[in-house]
């Protein structure tokens, strides 16, 4: 009777013990599945701040591409502008010389 007491005791120690195995499972399964949840949220954050990125970088891009096409608009205008002044400057140069060396009345330009 005391052998059967005794083998009573340990499977109820037994069946105790797998409880708490079994409810240590279920602890580190929900456990699990919350930071698989904080992870999968982490990352939809992550994606969403990527593609903001994204979409600054390319703004940034555009605007920047307007900037060198103003530029070198300003730029060509300002040769064109330096071409005339220089044109001008030697026609002025030359009717100036043909004035002295002819005369006023000599020399049509």
């Amino acid at each position: 009777k005391k052998a059967l007491q005794a083998e009573v005791a340990e499977l109820k120690k037994f069946e105790d013990h797998i409880h708490q195995l079994k409810k240590k499972n279920e602890e580190a399964r929900l456990s699990f599945e919350r930071e698989g949840g904080q992870l999968k949220e982490l990352a939809d954050v992550m994606q969403t701040k990527k593609s903001a990125m994204m979409e600054s970088n390319s703004n940034l891009e555009a605007e920047y591409q307007k900037e060198i096409d103003d530029l070198e608009g300003q730029i060509q205008n300002t040769k064109m502008m330096h071409e005339k002044d220089m044109e001008m400057m030697v026609k002025n140069r030359v009717t100036s010389y043909l004035r002295r060396t002819f005369g006023a009345g000599g020399v049509d330009t």
